[in-house]
């Protein structure tokens, strides 16, 4: 009769003699292994502790990254589930050879090098690089919003801290002038109400102080660098995380972290890190309307990068006199508009904003035109503004016509957005544990490099 199998706990080896022999060849960690075994940790930056003459021996950076890399590429991304990883999981127990370091020691590694930390992305596209994974051939850019550890209800408003400021200000000056009415002599100590107040404006001024060094209007005292941002479930404290990725295989090949909302100021920073890291400039960048911005196109030419920038709602469609559709004649350094009207050069400014310098063209018929109303709702007439970018964005311009474009524009939502569907629907990172832009961009980074690892374990497993 066939018995049903029972755990026979006086058994005296349930496990394979060598702890070599306890996990398959084929096995996640074996390959996290061969990962981090050929990394050069001291050259990276890695922490490295001498050795001392009393005290328990510590763990080596190998072991405890080790550790780390097999935790997120298996979704036990906290110290506290990385502990009992640790002491639980086949593939951890194998990987620390049985060690078991605890969530502290684990927390204080990460602490200790997470400026390193960003580092293993490049290694990880470099190994891809190697394996062939990766030709550089388009590359696509996007970002992400990672809400932050920390509620938009603790926020603090610059103009809220204004208006609570000129109000204490007002009562100090009240109570100070009662005071001076009365005849009193000023007192050596202040009232406790006037002191508690006093101690109010001080912590107000202080917080407005740190806003205006941060240039930014709120101020959340838990993360101070998330902001307050649009994403898919309202607005909420987050941060604003970029990747770089070929089309070819999916290998994420840069990334970056910023509390910047906006992604028109990110491409050309997030192109340095790719050629950085890779050494080859892609021969094609796709970005979506975010990142469009006449100064990162100009540069992205000056450089000799080719881009392709989508211009959804920028880009003039039934506005027949859009500022683009006026022609710069050099030899005359005047405008002509669709009708054959003429804008002389009208001398040099600056835009809105101040950061850029135009050069002013304004209409002089502006009187006699039929289409002047059509054309500008100023009663002065027509004033068109020319930045030194403005051939570049042309240029960019008639590109998004060609049937090319336009399947590049699909393309690039293919690739980017997958690795953003895993990481925040495979791998459950929505919002983050981790505060301060420092921490959030090494997680961004590891989370980035498994999934390069990820990628590249399918093509390691076939081999193994």
């Amino acid at each position: 009769m066939v018995q049903e199998r029972e755990a026979d706990f006086e058994t005296e080896l349930l496990l394979p003699p060598r702890i070599e022999d306890w996990v398959g060849p084929r096995h996640v960690a074996r390959f996290v292994r061969e990962f981090v075994g050929q990394l050069d940790l001291p050259k990276l930056g890695f922490t490295v502790r001498s050795p001392k003459a009393t005290g328990r021996p510590g763990f080596s950076s190998g072991l405890l990254l080790c550790a780390w890399v097999y935790g997120f590429l298996t979704k036990q991304m906290s110290t506290r589930s990385l502990e009992r990883a640790c002491q639980c999981d086949m593939g951890a127990i194998w990987l620390t050879g049985n060690h078991q370091p605890d969530h502290s020691t684990l927390h204080g590694f990460f602490r200790d090098n997470r400026k390193v930390f960003k580092k293993l992305l490049k290694e990880s596209a470099l190994l891809a690089c190697r394996m062939g994974l990766v030709d550089m051939k388009f590359v696509a850019i996007d970002g992400t919003k990672l809400k932050a550890s920390a509620s938009k209800d603790d926020v603090v408003m610059a103009k809220d801290l204004t208006i609570a400021l000129a109000a204490l200000d007002a009562q100090i000056e009240a109570y100070m002038a009662q005071l001076e009415s009365a005849g009193d002599r000023p007192c050596d100590q202040l009232p406790e109400s006037l002191a508690d107040t006093q101690k109010l404006r001080e912590t107000i001024a202080r917080d407005l102080a740190e806003l205006k060094e941060l240039e930014a209007s709120e101020f959340s005292p838990v993360d101070s660098d998330a902001r307050l941002m649009q994403t898919r479930d309202g607005v909420r404290l987050a941060l604003n995380a970029q990747a770089a990725v070929d089309s070819h295989s999916g290998i994420v090949l840069g990334s970056s972290v910023t509390s910047d909302a906006n992604d028109s100021g990110q491409l050309n920073g997030l192109l340095d890190e790719v050629e950085a890291n890779m050494s080859v400039r892609p021969d094609l960048t796709a970005v979506d309307t975010g990142y469009f911005s006449g100064d990162q196109i100009q540069t992205a030419e000056d450089e000799g990068r080719d881009i392709a920038v989508a211009m959804h709602g920028r880009a003039p469609r039934e506005q027949p006199f859009h500022s683009w559709l006026f022609v710069h004649d050099a030899e005359r350094d005047l405008l002509v508009c669709p009708i054959g009207g003429e804008l002389p050069f009208q001398g040099v400014g600056k835009t809105h904003g101040g950061k850029d310098v135009v050069r002013r063209y304004h209409c002089a018929d502006h009187e006699f035109c039929p289409f002047a109303q059509l054309c500008s709702k100023d009663p002065r007439g027509r004033t068109v503004e020319v930045a030194d970018h403005r051939e570049a964005v042309l240029r960019q311009w008639k590109r998004q016509k060609k049937l090319e474009h336009r399947e590049n524009m699909k393309k690039r939502g293919a690739v980017v957005e997958r690795v953003f569907g895993h990481v925040k629907r495979n791998l459950g990172v929505r919002q983050l544990e981790h505060r301060g832009l420092e921490a959030v961009a090494a997680v961004w980074a590891i989370l980035l490099c498994v999934t390069n690892l990820r990628t590249i374990y399918k093509s390691w497993a076939a081999t193994a």
